[in-house]
């Protein structure tokens, strides 16, 4: 038997005494509701459960930063959003546009600006997995709806489009969604992992090269390597990647979002330079992978968006304090079985009193 069971037993076998001035003064159920030290202290154990379970807690110190480049082009096409909303929580969106000149541009930034505008609208509502995924997937709605519009109203625009991929942080989880070939990756213990899908025909051209189909250097210069397969434009997307899971962060972890222009660099390389500035700020980390591609030189060097997101800790009182809420909850219900004890026994005497005034008259 646990403490908390013995204690319970204990108000229990007093539950007789709930009385004041003697045996024909009893409580009334009007003066247990406004005057019960147990309805006060349930309340206050309520009160306390609800901050806890579902409250935004601030469990999670990190740094954001981002920075892009124009590359070889006339023009930037990349568009960066990053927001930290306090308490825990932040997210950030890049967007590789399409379409040529005014065009490109136009469609990452409609893709971010509607994004920003959609989560910070409705991010205190989606309070579980199910909902924020529902509510990824409306995004995408948005954000391909004010593609379209803006494409009927400016034919010039025709066939403007653009990638995406969402990064959000709450509560020390990793929730992520994305369109198109921009990638999202994590390094944690100086292992680097790409962590969404890649919707261009780079991962069939790499598949063909393991098959022996082609030499890995014919798939990495292929024509065909950064077609897309799913974009953001006036269609639906063919494809929509939205974690199933969301990924559990720990101190030390960088999440790291860029478009398709910093994978001029090969992975082998990219891995190489974080290794080299992961113990920095964030700030210093984005300079350090965009020097490393601008070294490169290649003539033909597209645009370059980077943001990246260093997990500094992950504080154990906040920790500790969500798994009390279990605790917590326990004690709620069991105050709340001694009021029902109370309110019964109540009851019980004021029919034994009115039995007893019947008999009398």
């Amino acid at each position: 038997m646990n403490s908390l069971t013995k204690e319970n037993n204990a108000h229990s076998s007093k539950k007789t005494t709930l009385n004041r001035g003697g045996l024909n003064q009893f409580l009334t159920l009007d003066d247990i509701k406004k005057t019960s030290v147990l309805q006060e202290v349930s309340g206050s154990f309520k009160k306390l459960f609800r901050r806890i379970a579902f409250g935004k807690v601030k469990d999670i110190q990190f740094k954001i930063a981002s920075l892009s480049d124009q590359g070889q082009r006339d023009y930037q096409q990349d568009a960066i959003i990053v927001e930290e909303l306090g308490e825990g929580l932040a997210f950030a969106a890049l967007s590789d546009g399409m379409g040529g000149h005014a065009a490109g541009d136009i469609a990452a930034t409609l893709a971010v600006d509607t994004i920003r505008a959609k989560l910070l609208a409705e991010i205190s509502e989606a309070d579980d997995l199910g909902k924020l995924q529902k509510l990824f997937s409306d995004c995408v709605d948005e954000a391909n709806k004010a593609i379209s519009e803006h494409t009927e109203k400016d034919p010039k625009t025709e066939g403007m489009g653009a990638t995406l991929v969402v990064a959000f942080v709450r509560d020390h989880k990793l929730y992520w969604l994305s369109i198109g070939d921009s990638p999202l990756y994590l390094w944690r213990n100086k292992k680097f992992y790409q962590l969404n899908q890649d919707h261009s025909m780079a991962p069939a051209l790499d598949m063909m090269a393991s098959k022996g189909l082609m030499t890995a250097e014919e798939a990495r210069a292929h024509p065909s390597r950064n077609n897309l397969t799913s974009a953001l434009n006036h269609q639906t997307p063919e494809m929509i990647d939205i974690c199933e899971t969301p990924l559990d962060l720990i101190p030390g972890d960088l999440i790291l979002i860029s478009s398709d222009g910093l994978q001029t660099m090969q992975d082998k390389e990219i891995a190489k330079t974080l290794n080299s500035s992961v113990d920095r700020d964030p700030q210093y980390i984005c300079s350090a992978l965009l020097g490393a591609v601008i070294d490169l030189a290649d003539p033909d060097q597209d645009n370059i968006g980077v943001v990246a997101m260093k997990v500094e800790a992950i504080t154990a009182f906040d920790i500790a304090q969500k798994e009390r809420a279990e605790i917590e909850a326990h004690r709620m219900k069991e105050i709340s079985a001694l009021e029902d004890a109370a309110l019964d026994e109540i009851a019980r005497q004021d029919k034994k009193r009115g039995e007893t005034d019947a008999k009398t008259k």
